[in-house]
């Protein structure tokens, strides 16, 4: 058999195999396959039974599916691969001590294969053995003929998301886009866990990468419609909202975005009757005359040790919004960051829209963000606005650098906020 003809066939084995894993998170959407490095002197007839047991796997016919993988294994009882699709096939039939046999004997003989582990890490997180199912991911993703390891990374993070260890799945989920940023499950799933955290606008950047790589499903949209709603945002939850009506009728998601719709009508209705005055009532007013209350003359000016306490007072209160932004900033936190900047903030240049999609997605590509500052100087400008110097060191998987920072800020209805930045 021609290198070709083994390469063709290995790949398409290899997103058979890894769809039963990553294609479980609810969404439409594939992962390329990666290519597996076999020897050339495979033996046909194992490789040809093994392609045909393949296909009735597939098709739902178990027996002849074993039947074929039989045959291969009589013919090379030493092929690994033919050992890792029985694995796949037992854990179709319910038998999950024949299964794991299979995949234990196929890393016997091929320890470090990556379809094999990626498998095998998907019949243990089946089985809540989180801890070894993230392991077997793991030592794929360290493969390292493995092309594509971040598809690895992103069946740790499922595994752990399904079994609410979201924390932790978030982390793969990152390091996954960091090798590759256009991984459709890795995205949407960080835009959900931001939406539960209620970071609306982070949860809103991940769906628009989603959407710029694969097409909306049922869930994409009511997830959607769910986050333009919280942002205010009427006119793009309701072209969401048109999406569901017209391309998924039937689907779940359309009927829980009726029921949400109803329940959204109904709390609008108990409000405006908790508000009606009923029609036979008459409201009477009351007119009461208030004696005018003397005002205190301001003519005294402050003492010095009232204007030091003051001035001590909004500088304090000034470093605290500055540590918060930094906070922020290290949390990856994209809501918390931008509310940290005055509605009147305008970037030195290009548009606010544009600053924003650029600031999320300097926040959210590194895996790691640490931001810290010395030599921390305020100016007072008088009570409303101050002038703010120091030195900020920044740190991240990707970059580093440090630099002379200078912010202007204002106090609007009692908090400091950035509204220059340079």
């Amino acid at each position: 058999m021609s290198k070709t003809k083994i390469f063709f066939y290995l790949s398409f084995l290899t997103l058979l195999l890894l769809s039963a894993c990553i294609d479980k998170n609810g969404y439409d959407g594939n992962i390329k396959s990666s290519e597996i490095r076999e020897s050339q002197t495979t033996n046909e007839v194992a490789l040809t039974n093994l392609n045909l047991g393949i296909a009735y796997l597939k098709e739902g016919d178990y027996n002849k599916a074993l039947e074929k993988l039989k045959k291969s294994l009589i013919a090379d009882s030493s092929y690994a691969p033919t050992y890792n699709v029985l694995g796949l096939l037992y854990q179709q039939l319910g038998d999950d001590n024949k299964a794991e046999e299979n995949f234990k004997r196929a890393l016997t003989i091929n320890n470090v294969d990556s379809s094999t582990l990626n498998n095998y890490g998907n019949f243990l997180c089946k089985l809540g053995r989180l801890s070894e199912a993230e392991d077997a991911f793991l030592k794929a993703a360290k493969n390292p003929l493995y092309d594509d390891p971040e598809i690895a990374i992103t069946n740790a993070g499922q595994c752990l998301y399904q079994n609410k260890k979201t924390e932790s799945a978030e982390k793969y989920y990152r390091q996954a886009l960091q090798l590759n940023p256009r991984i459709p499950q890795a995205l949407i799933k960080m835009s959900e866990i931001n939406f539960d955290n209620k970071k609306f606008l982070s949860a809103r950047a991940y769906l628009q990468r989603y959407q710029e790589i694969s097409p909306h499903n049922a869930k994409t949209l009511l997830l959607g419609i769910k986050i333009e709603n919280e942002l205010g945002d009427q006119d793009t939850a309701s072209s969401y909202e048109l999406l569901l009506k017209n391309s998924f009728p039937d689907s779940g998601e359309f009927a829980e975005l009726e029921n949400l719709t109803l329940a959204k009508n109904k709390k609008t209705q108990e409000k405006k009757d908790a508000i009606k005055v009923p029609s036979k009532q008459k409201s009477v007013v009351k007119v009461i005359k208030e004696e005018p209350i003397p005002i205190e003359s301001t003519d005294e000016e402050l003492t010095d040790e009232e204007l030091t306490d003051e001035d001590e007072q909004h500088e304090r209160a000034i470093e605290a919004a500055v540590n918060k932004w930094l906070d922020a900033w290290s949390n990856q936190d994209i809501d918390g960051y931008l509310a940290c900047y005055a509605k009147e903030f305008i970037p030195l240049k290009g548009s606010k829209k544009s600053w924003k999609r650029k600031r999320t997605e300097r926040l959210l590509v590194p895996s790691f963000i640490k931001v810290s500052l010395s030599n921390l100087k305020i100016d007072m400008r008088g009570n409303n606005y101050a002038k703010v110097n120091f030195t900020q060191t920044y740190k991240s998987d990707i970059y580093k650098d440090r630099s002379n920072k200078e912010l202007l800020m204002e106090k609007i209805d009692g908090e400091w906020h950035i509204i220059k930045e340079k």
